[in-house]
């Protein structure tokens, strides 16, 4: 009876080792696949990282070539003015001409600058540069479309993105988004700086 009892205990414990062995190989099996999803994940990590990296380098680019666009502005806005001064001293008539097409320039300048400052997300310049391009040009609708915009979403200030919305409705009376740009004055106006 001893010998049986041997043998069904070795038998047991060879059912218990195989039992075992399948649940290592599962368990390894698991794991492995846990390892390979890891690595997958880790590898879209590395692409998306690559492609924000990316994005980041176009940013600082644009940025820098907005600075340069900036401060060329600047130092043709101040060659310009001592050109005018120059010019009234002088009293012709082309200066005025000469004038007139400068202006013309530089409010592009500024507006074009708005848009791109706008674009990415710089506001605080863009609303410096809408209002540049207003103070060469007071009718344009469009600049204080976008003082208004950003008056209300960057800056919080209610006050001055009303007056800056009605005045772009005054300026564009048939604007396509008369009614939007209404309604948004009239909440505005309702709910005052608390509006979102």
């Amino acid at each position: 009876m001893s010998g049986r009892i041997l043998v069904i205990g070795a038998a047991v414990l060879l059912l218990w080792q195989g039992i075992l062995s399948a649940a290592a190989t599962d368990a390894e099996k698991q794991l492995r696949e846990n390892i390979d999803d890891l690595r997958r994940d880790n590898a879209k990590l590395v692409e998306e990282m690559q492609m924000q990296s990316g994005a980041l380098s176009r940013l600082e680019k644009s940025n820098l070539e907005l600075k340069k666009q900036s401060d060329w502005a600047a130092r043709e806005a101040a060659s310009r003015a001592k050109r005018k001064r120059k010019g009234k001293k002088a009293g012709s008539s082309f200066s005025d001409k000469a004038g007139e097409e400068e202006s013309a320039g530089e409010f592009i300048l500024y507006k074009e600058l708005g848009n791109g400052y706008f674009q990415d997300r710089q506001f605080e310049q863009a609303i410096t540069a809408f209002e540049k391009a207003l103070a060469v040009d007071a009718k344009d609708a469009g600049s204080c479309y976008n003082l208004g915009l950003l008056y209300k979403h960057h800056r919080n200030d209610t006050a001055k993105a009303v007056f800056y919305l009605k005045r772009y409705i005054t300026l564009a009376p048939l604007a396509k988004d008369r009614a939007d740009v209404e309604y948004l004055i009239r909440m505005l106006e309702a709910k005052g700086p608390a509006y979102p």
